[in-house]
């Protein structure tokens, strides 16, 4: 009794319970098994102490991320007062196209720092992009409709499409913002197997900004875009900070006076 909650949580995160399933038909984690498992518990208050120093990063994390969607959230309201105030109108597929990615099997992806894009977002790494950046990622089957982006290159497998914009001044960020607000996970094919309808989607009637609408939003878009590249990337940071603190000071190896100076140094 008296354990930190949040030194539990973070305790629970320590301990593979794959090798702790039963049944067969259907796994599960057998409670029975898992009350078995030794472990290593300070006192509450070396508890408190160490659910302190992780939880200073795990905070961090969230305000960035919290930065992160706010200026996600200005980008679009921008880009929708731009909308609004155009006067011409065309289809989309008069502004853009949508091509299919490319198949690219986990078995013959070699790890490297190029994002591999399905529908469900980044799948994992490659050592060859297919496209450089800027770009967008259109989930095409699985999560239908869902829009990435993606700043550097990167490398679209065949259940996504990506984004090729075509003549009268529309750019890559402006495009984004418009993808993300059109609903495109409602235009599912009618197949048996979910996917974008591409065609519905390129016939949906958009307003279309003129050039220097469009090239005055792409500044303060890129500007939005930049500053969540560096909390993203600051986030990744602070995982890996805390990623490799956490087993250090479960086990004691590290003190957590010497853990306290780290953080303060990145938060």
């Amino acid at each position: 009794m008296g354990n930190d909650p949040r030194f539990v949580y973070h305790l629970l995160g320590e301990i593979d319970f794959s090798g702790y399933n039963s049944g067969a038909a259907q796994p599960m984690l057998n409670r029975n098994y898992i009350t078995q498992i030794p472990i290593s518990l300070p006192e509450p208050d070396e508890q408190r102490a160490i659910a302190a120093v992780l939880g200073a990063l795990d905070d961090k994390i969230v305000v960035n991320e919290r930065i992160v969607a706010a200026a996600m959230e200005l980008g679009a309201a921008k880009a929708a007062q731009v909308s609004a105030s155009a006067m011409e109108s065309a289809v989309l597929g008069d502004i853009l196209e949508l091509k299919y990615g490319k198949s690219l099997p986990a078995a013959r992806r070699v790890a490297g720092e190029i994002p591999v894009f399905g529908s469900g977002g980044i799948s994992g790494t490659h050592i060859e992009a297919l496209l450089e950046g800027p770009g967008i990622i259109v989930g095409r089957k699985g999560t239908v409709g869902s829009v990435y982006w993606s700043e550097g290159g990167f490398f679209p497998i065949d259940t996504t499409f990506y984004v090729v914009c075509r003549g009268n001044g529309v750019s890559m960020e402006y495009a984004y913002f418009l993808l993300k607000g059109l609903g495109l996970e409602e235009m599912n094919s009618d197949s048996a197997v979910p996917g974008l309808n591409r065609d519905r989607a390129l016939s949906v009637r958009i307003k279309v900004p003129d050039a220097h609408s469009i090239q005055r939003f792409t500044v303060e878009a890129r500007e939005l875009f930049a500053m969540s590249r560096v909390r993203e990337q600051e986030n990744q940071t602070l995982a890996t900070l805390r990623d490799t603190l956490l087993p250090q000071l479960m086990s004691g190896r590290i003190r957590v006076k010497d853990a306290e100076k780290i953080v303060e140094d990145h938060v």
